[in-house]
């Protein structure tokens, strides 16, 4: 199939043969960079849920980013009787390791149709920080804030909605701007399988899906992530676009991993034959059960803090936040 015939096919396709195929095999060269010095944090988790609160159940990470000399982590939770009802909280670190809650803690309650997940925020300036997040309706929504505390939804919103047969929620933003180009990840949760699309914008709020979605597909079948492959945190070093991601195979839907892919151009992607990269803790850890929800934050030069959320068994709801720290190589 030459490419203009695997853009048409895969714009229309529903099938998982479409969504297989996706443009990753088109070019395929030889991984260039590897994950290396990969190690558990020992204060793992460094933050946990707390029974009998807003934040009992379905403890997430959405975003870690660094403001300053202190880096804000971004969480979502929900109370012990319904995980939909979840809210945001913030806590922050001097080193990424220790972190103190928000004393305005939830600082976004239920604002939105009950529901909350896959918040994703991002500095531009000092005063200006823009949060994407999936508002239960199947849709991504935007707020904006000064302070990164108080915030006010965007009047354009929604500003990403399903509109391609792989699509069923579009949810799990993330958002790069290079030069004057806005770059979105963004995956689907659902009855369809849960893969990865992009989309192009001139100002962060107006989007266009790339003919050839979903440019980042599942594994072949028997691989890790033949069921999954998902939940894209992306960042931009050497030239090249690195991304980790949550996958997870047909024969364990819920264990998940997490995988590494880079690629040169946003679109083309090549994922790693060591994959995957990080993989649940010991039977009867916190993270024993599946790690998910990769956050990349870089923490110098060529090292990075991958951050994860991790629950005890795989269809456990999560506990605990911890993170991973590694060195990227370029070969």
């Amino acid at each position: 199939m030459n490419r203009k015939e695997f853009i048409k096919t895969a714009a229309s396709a529903a099938t998982v043969g479409a969504w297989r195929t996706g443009i990753a095999e088109v070019e395929s060269p030889a991984p260039s960079f590897r994950w290396v010095e990969l190690e558990r944090h020992p204060a793992n988790p460094v933050l946990s849920a707390v029974p009998n609160t807003w934040e009992a159940i379905w403890f997430v990470v959405d975003a870690v980013i660094q403001v300053g000399g202190e880096y804000r982590m971004y969480y979502s939770a929900a109370v012990a009787d319904d995980k939909k009802k979840s809210q945001l909280g913030l806590a922050v670190s001097r080193d990424g390791v220790r972190w103190e809650r928000h004393k305005a803690n939830p600082i976004w309650q239920n604002a939105w149709h009950h529901f909350l997940r896959d918040v994703r925020v991002r500095q531009f300036g000092s005063s200006d920080f823009w949060l994407y997040y999936s508002d239960g309706d199947r849709h991504l929504d935007l707020a904006h804030s000064a302070d990164g505390i108080r915030w006010t939804n965007d009047a354009h919103n929604p500003i990403l909605t399903p509109s391609q047969p792989w699509e069923d929620f579009v949810m799990q933003p993330c958002v790069l701007k290079t030069g004057d180009t806005w770059r979105m990840w963004y995956s689907t949760y659902g009855r369809k399988p849960r893969v990865t699309g992009y989309a192009m914008s001139a100002d962060g709020i107006h989007w266009k899906k790339h003919p050839a979605n979903p440019v980042f597909p599942l594994g072949p079948a028997g691989a890790w992530d033949d069921y999954s492959a998902f939940q894209p945190s992306v960042i931009e070093q050497d030239g090249c676009f690195h991304m980790v991601y949550t996958g997870s195979s047909k024969t364990n839907e819920t264990g998940y991993r997490l995988g590494y892919a880079w690629s040169r151009d946003g679109l083309r992607w090549t994922k790693s034959p060591l994959n995957p990269i990080v993989s649940p803790g010991a039977q009867g850890a916190w993270d024993g059960g599946k790690v998910s929800c990769p956050t990349l934050v870089r923490s110098g030069t060529n090292t990075f803090n991958i951050y994860y959320s991790g629950a005890r068994t795989p269809t456990a709801t999560y506990e605990g936040i911890g993170f991973v720290r590694a060195k990227l190589e370029k070969q």
